[in-house]
């Protein structure tokens, strides 16, 4: 056969040869995540009630979230293993003694690795918010019971007008509050409500003490004005969804951004929101870089079929960057948080490292050969 055709024939069978491995592993990581899932909430089912219907419906909605998750372990061992059977098929063999070079097969793994990154985008876009939200509002509203109080201390909250509320403290019994602030547009112009104290009765709140203030669409301060008094009607609703403003794995990054713009136009720190934004960028391209890595520490440690020493390193050093990349993941976005990287850098610094990683770990290959 032709070298062209036979590199045809060799990127077809590699494609189909990584699905399979991938599926299954990816399987039996979301098994493992649904298993651990399901030990929480036996106490649930045996101790509360909560019908197994429910628990089921609740171990769907995780799915998409357990799978985003493992991807990149579930890319990295199908790669893995593709390669392996490769070489203990004697398919790689045949590529070299025809003229092609072994490094050909980064080819079909690098189609694979973008559809599997393209996968991720789309699941942390549209499907996985979606699921977070309905997963969360069951627990809150069926699993643990809770009923939604009117008023929360400490929380942000929004109502039915599109109008979100901070409260930092409250008094029950005397139906009165302490550091309120109220934020909304109009007409695509924030305004800013802060008040000292305010008094409710009903849907109608009083605040007392306080200051507006009112932003035109470049978000410079426009108008001011101090008042002693103010009455607002704030429709809370109490049987609608859970309408306390999402967290960041119920957003897409385009309801993120949103969120990120009128936070800053309120004047409040949005450096958090920020590094979970570049977040759900940064983490989708860890597939890619996972799927190149795999590719070379098979070329390094493996030689042959029966190169069991080899295969075990694969293995140890797979484990082993998997476990330092989950922890840089974390100790850097640790320190977005806390102010001490800028949020984007915060993001993509465990994927350049890993960048660099598999750049290292292709030298040393050249070396070795």
């Amino acid at each position: 056969m032709q070298p062209r055709k036979l590199v045809k024939v060799f990127d077809s069978y590699t494609l189909k040869e990584l699905l399979f491995p991938f599926f299954i592993a990816l399987s039996a990581f979301v098994i493992i995540g649904l298993v651990d899932i399901v030990f929480s909430l036996l106490d649930y089912l045996v101790n509360r009630g909560v019908s197994v219907s429910v628990i089921f419906k609740l171990l769907l909605l995780k799915i998409p979230s357990i799978v985003v998750l493992f991807l990149p372990l579930a890319t990295l061992f199908s790669v893995m293993l593709s390669i392996f059977k490769s070489i203990k098929d004697n398919e790689m063999m045949v590529l070299w003694t025809s003229g092609i070079r072994y490094e050909r097969i980064f080819l079909p793994v690098i189609v694979f690795a973008i559809s599997v990154t393209a996968l991720a985008f789309y699941l942390g876009e549209y499907l996985i918010p979606y699921t977070n939200y309905k997963s969360n509002n069951l627990i809150h509203r069926i699993i643990l019971k809770e009923s939604i109080p009117d008023i929360e201390e400490n929380t942000f909250f929004k109502d039915t007008d599109n109008r979100y509320f901070y409260i930092k403290k409250v008094n029950k019994k005397l139906h009165q509050m302490e550091g309120v602030m109220l934020y909304e547009l109009q007409d695509n112009e924030p305004r800013v409500i802060l008040a000292d104290q305010a008094n409710w009765n009903d849907k109608y709140w009083t605040l007392i003490n306080g200051k507006m203030h009112k932003f035109n669409k470049n978000g410079f301060l426009e108008f001011e004005a101090v008042f002693k008094n103010m009455t607002i009607k704030v429709n809370y609703d109490m049987d609608s969804a859970y309408q306390k403003i999402k967290n960041t794995r119920e957003m897409g990054f385009r309801e993120l951004k949103q969120r990120i713009d009128e936070i800053g136009k309120a004047g409040l720190d949005t450096k958090a929101l920020k590094v979970e934004y570049f977040l759900k960028f940064a983490f989708p391209f860890t597939n890619f870089i996972f799927a190149l890595i795999g590719v070379v520490i098979i070329f390094i440690f493996v030689k042959s079929a029966k190169d069991m020493w080899g295969i075990i390193f694969s293995i140890i050093t797979s484990l082993i960057l998997i476990s330092l990349f989950f922890f840089l993941t974390a100790f850097f976005r640790a320190l977005g948080l806390g102010g001490l990287l800028p949020p984007v850098w915060s993001a993509w610094i465990p994927n350049l490292i890993f960048s660099l990683c598999f750049f290292l770990l292709w030298a040393v290959y050249r070396w070795k050969k």
